[in-house]
């Protein structure tokens, strides 16, 4: 189905006619994949399909291209051009929240501390796709968590090992939704055998009990 915005554009019939699945799409002519009308509906509804065949011309127009990714959600192809510029990348991730679009972007762009701490207040999962020395550094990790306890799974070994970090994540609330239980299993295992962190674990979630050492787990004080 079209999006409902999308429903009366002039490149929806057309879309319409070749079905909304991008798997249909090779049959269109290549006037059509040069017509911004029919790529700007066609991106809307499957955005790599469109992007694979939409003409360079239009794929190369900087204003274009970024109204095509506003109004995508996922995103997993970015032409090369593309793929550096923080313009871009800032508006697919932080215009549909999903920090998964981040993938598509080039080590520059997610290496960049300033613009991933700018994501992390915009979009969820961003620090799962930030580059390694990011996602080892402390402070930045620690504001992620403040928005997304979560995403702490998503830290370096070492901050996973943390236990301040890690008592931070378990006792917070706000932010995106939380999975104590996903959370814990992720940490290291000495955290999971920490009777302070364990209870932390449990007063989130009792079920997380399965995830810490053996020796807690038939603790009848903890459980």
């Amino acid at each position: 189905r079209l999006p409902k915005s999308l429903a009366s554009d002039a490149g929806a019939a057309v879309i319409a006619a070749f079905g909304t699945d991008g798997f249909q799409w090779p049959a269109a002519s290549d006037a059509l994949w040069a017509d911004r009308d029919f790529v700007r509906v066609a991106a809307a509804c499957d955005f790599d399909a469109a992007v694979v065949r939409a003409s360079d011309k239009l794929l190369q127009d900087a204003g274009f291209f970024i109204t095509l990714v506003r109004s995508a959600r996922r995103i997993g192809v970015v032409p090369e051009c593309w793929r550096a510029d923080p313009a871009v990348a800032e508006a697919a991730v932080c215009r549909s929240g999903r920090g998964d679009n981040l993938a598509a972007f080039s080590e520059a762009v997610r290496g960049d501390r300033d613009f991933i701490l700018h994501c992390l207040r915009r979009g969820r999962g961003v620090l799962k796709h930030a580059t390694d020395a990011l996602r080892g550094d402390r402070d930045l990790v620690r504001t992620a968590i403040f928005v997304e306890p979560d995403q702490l799974k998503h830290a370096s070994a070492p901050l996973r090992a943390d236990k301040a970090l890690a008592l931070l994540a378990l006792n917070t609330r706000s932010g995106a939704c939380h999975s104590p239980r996903g959370l814990f299993k992720t940490l290291s295992p000495e955290l999971r055998a920490d009777r302070e962190v364990v209870l932390a674990a449990l007063e989130c979630e009792g079920i997380a009990i399965e995830h810490a050492a053996e020796g807690l787990r038939n603790d009848l004080d903890i459980v």
